[in-house]
């Protein structure tokens, strides 16, 4: 979480360069752990995923940005966000994020 805060810190501030060094890390961290098991992580996941993609295509590198954005939209086609006996809130939330994915 602190590599994707500081991150974050660098997006605000059009560095998007050293934003992504600092994502690529955090991705590194994910790979070690077992994302499939948390929900937590997932979300991580995607917000990592997320974040890489609008810093490769304020880089102009289009064909990564796709790359992370079908990745995004992998982690929440998973069965573990299956929308099946899920509350209406949880529903839209997900609905919300994979429609911000797409555009």
């Amino acid at each position: 979480m602190e590599l994707t805060e500081s991150a974050l810190a660098f997006i605000s501030r059009d560095s998007y360069e050293k934003a992504l060094l600092l994502l690529q890390k955090a991705h590194g961290v994910l790979d070690v752990v077992d994302i499939t098991a948390s929900k937590r992580d997932q979300m991580i996941a995607i917000e990592i995923f997320y974040n890489m993609a609008m810093c490769y295509q304020k880089l102009s590198q289009l064909e990564e940005c796709a790359l992370c954005l079908e990745t995004c939209l992998d982690h929440l086609g998973s069965e573990f966000f299956s929308l099946k006996d899920k509350s209406i809130a949880m529903r839209l939330v997900k609905l919300k994020l994979e429609t911000k994915i797409r555009m």
